[in-house]
């Protein structure tokens, strides 16, 4: 399993930015499993799987202030 990070391109007004987990499976099986068990992962958010893609995402908000740490932080590496 491959994990990804993104981010939306809009902070509302609440000071919020959508992040979006995704998970990239090579195997249906490890995709199943994963599914079965998401909610041990995570309970806020929005859960979707893409079985032809073979990716389950999760998708919620968080705080403006994580978005400019994570782009701070890929810009010191």
């Amino acid at each position: 399993m491959k994990t990804k990070t993104r981010y939306g391109s809009t902070i509302h007004s609440d000071d919020t930015i959508q992040i979006t987990q995704d998970y990239t499976f090579t195997d249906i099986e490890e995709l199943r499993v994963f599914w079965n068990n998401r909610k041990s992962i995570s309970n806020s958010g929005s859960w979707t799987a893409d079985i032809k893609m073979m990716i389950i995402s999760l998708s919620d908000y968080v705080k403006s202030e994580v978005y400019f740490a994570h782009i701070e932080g890929d810009e010191e590496e």
